[in-house]
C-alpha cells in the first residue's frame, strides 16, 4: 500500500491516458453504506447519477458483488453497467442475464446444504441470505459473533465434504460452488478496482499478476475502516477511507472522461 488515493490521483490520470480503462466497484462499503440487513443496503441519487455519466465515457463500469447480478442491478438502478454477481458466478450484460455453465451440476446441491445448515444452525442471530446460485450466512446480530463463525465454518465443513469454497467478508460466510472461478479479466489495457473487503484480494491478486506479466495496467485501491482486515490494506495499492471519498474520487474520474468521444483527457 503506497498510501491514500487523493495524494496520488497523478497515478490514476497516466493510467487514463495509456489506453482504455475500465472501472470495477465492490457493491457493500464501496458505493453503498454498510447497514444492518442485506435488503437494506441502497446507493444515493449523486452516486448513481456520476455512474451513468462515466457508464457512456469508460469502454467498462461493472459492479462485482457477492449479491446476485439482478439484487445488484435492483440496488443500483444504472441499467448500462455490467454486473457480476454471486462473485463471478453470474452477470447482467446489455439486460441480460447468464448463470456460468460450470456452476449448473452444482446447484442442486447448493439447495440442499442450504436446507442442512439452516437446520443445524437455529442461532440466534445468523441471517441466511439465498441469492440462488450461491448463499451467504450473516453473524453479525449474533450474541459472540467470533463463536457463530466457528459454528458456521465447522458445520459448512461437516456438510459439504469439499463441494464448496467459503469467502470470509465482515460478519459473513459466503458459500459457493467450489469450481466456479471470478470474473477476472476484461478485454483492456487496465482497470481500476475498488473494494472494500477480503472478498477483493482474489481480484486484486489476479490484477497483480496479470500486470506482473506485461499487457495489463490496474490499479487496486481499498476502502478502510477500522476493522478491515491486514491483508486488504497490504495488497491494495491505494486507499480511500469511505463510501462518500468513492464518489469523491467518481466525480473526478467523470471529470477527467471525455463524455462526447470516450477518449481521456490529459491533465
Amino acid at each position: 500500500m503506497r498510501g491514500h488515493l487523493f495524494d496520488n490521483l497523478g497515478e490514476v490520470a497516466s493510467l487514463l491516458r495509456e489506453g482504455p480503462i475500465g472501472l470495477l466497484l465492490d457493491l457493500d462499503g464501496t458505493i453503498s453504506e454498510i447497514v444492518p440487513q442485506p435488503d437494506e443496503a441502497s446507493v444515493s441519487p449523486s452516486i448513481k447519477a456520476v455512474l451513468r455519466e462515466l457508464s457512456r465515457s469508460l469502454p467498462l463500469v461493472s459492479i462485482i458483488t457477492g449479491r446476485s447480478a439482478g439484487q445488484a442491478r435492483d440496488i443500483v438502478g444504472v441499467e448500462d453497467l455490467v454486473y457480476v454477481g454471486n462473485h463471478g458466478l453470474e452477470w447482467i450484460i446489455d439486460g441480460r442475464e447468464t448463470l456460468a455453465e460450470e456452476a449448473s451440476p452444482y446447484l442442486p446441491s447448493m439447495r440442499r446444504l442450504l436446507v442442512l445448515l439452516r437446520e443445524k444452525l437455529p442461532l440466534e442471530g445468523l441471517f441466511f441470505e439465498d441469492k440462488g446460485g450461491s448463499f451467504a450466512i450473516h453473524y453479525r446480530h449474533a450474541p459472540d459473533p467470533g463463536v457463530a463463525r466457528e459454528s458456521i465454518l465447522k458445520a459448512i465443513e461437516e456438510l459439504a465434504q469439499g463441494e464448496v469454497r467459503t469467502l470470509m467478508g465482515k460478519a459473513v460466510v459466503d458459500v459457493l460452488c467450489a469450481d466456479v472461478s471470478l470474473v477476472k479479466e476484461f478485454p483492456l489495457f487496465g482497470a481500476i478496482l475498488i473494494g472494500d473487503d477480503v472478498t477483493e484480494l482474489d481480484s486484486f491478486r489476479a490484477a497483480g499478476k496479470l500486470s506482473s506479466e506485461g499487457g495489463f495496467a490496474f490499479k487496486s485501491i481499498a476502502v478502510v475502516s477500522a476493522d478491515s482486515p491486514p491483508e486488504l490494506k497490504s495488497e491494495a495499492e491505494l486507499t480511500l477511507l469511505s463510501v462518500a471519498e468513492v464518489e469523491r474520487f467518481l466525480v473526478w474520474l467523470a471529470d477527467k472522461t471525455d463524455l462526447d468521444s470516450g477518449f481521456h483527457r490529459n491533465d
